[in-house]
């Protein structure tokens, strides 16, 4: 999931919106009641019975939780998103927030909105705020790591992911997106761990592959990078420059 991805639409219900191949790229969510029987009817002459009339039922409207309001605030921003009118949603998914700072939805697609418009200190302001409310959700540091990286922190992005590696929601592209900024960090068999994590839950994904070969030529082990390299040739997904720079690996 980068620094400034084009926005994801979060889903309604906490619906979940960002590889990590950029980041190699640079080098390599009651039955009614009885009728009540009527009292007899005196039997006096021209008595003149008037018919009781029905009470009238009055439903007053409960005015809408805090919660129903940021969601009807979040609804409207998806329409507005989805008619490419970014501008007129985004004060709506800072309304949600403000009203409802828990719904999970709105903040992730605030900080896609921010980050879509090079407002990367902003979109890190509502990601922070986003983990301080929902550790356990790892959406948040992974998008909150990638922009730490793009403005060059790479050792804070690593500790963003490291933190955030017990959350719910951690995946093949959390472990590979970790396993990148250890390489960068020259942290191999850190980055080699990581790389056999994400591999083994998406083992076709030649840049990891090849992260994984970098990994283990960082620690000296040439037959396991060469290997690595070859199995990223081989998943036959990778863009045309890595390719290049694989292939040049394994001529070495």
């Amino acid at each position: 999931m980068h620094a400034s991805a084009k926005v994801q639409v979060a889903p309604v219900v906490a619906e979940r919106r960002p590889g990590s191949a950029d980041l190699h790229a640079e080098k390599l969510l009651p039955a009614p009641a009885s009728p009540v029987k009527p009292s007899a009817v005196p039997t006096a002459t021209n008595v003149s019975i008037s018919p009781e009339k029905s009470p009238v039922i009055r439903k007053e409207a409960n005015p809408p939780t805090a919660g129903e309001a940021a969601e009807e605030r979040y609804r409207k921003a998806l329409t507005l998103i989805r008619k490419d009118r970014e501008n007129q949603a985004r004060p709506l998914l800072e309304e949600a927030i403000e009203l409802s700072p828990g719904h999970v939805a709105a903040r992730e697609t605030l900080a896609a909105l921010l980050s879509d418009a090079g407002q990367n200190q902003e979109a890190e302001a509502v990601l922070r705020a986003g983990r301080a409310l929902n550790p356990d959700h790892a959406w948040f540091a992974l998008s909150l790591a990638r922009l730490q990286a793009a403005r060059g922190d790479t050792e804070g992005a690593a500790a963003t992911l490291q933190s955030g590696m017990g959350a719910r929601g951690v995946n093949a592209e959390y472990h590979a997106t970790l396993a990148a900024l250890l390489v960068r960090l020259k942290q191999y068999p850190d980055a080699a761990r990581q790389y056999e994590q994400a591999l083994g839950l998406q083992p076709v994904q030649g840049t990891w592959w090849m992260g994984l070969g970098l990994a283990m030529e960082g620690q000296g082990k040439s037959d396991e990078a060469r290997s690595a390299y070859r199995r990223a040739l081989t998943a036959g997904n990778l863009p045309d420059k890595l390719a290049e720079f694989v292939r040049a690996k394994l001529v070495d």
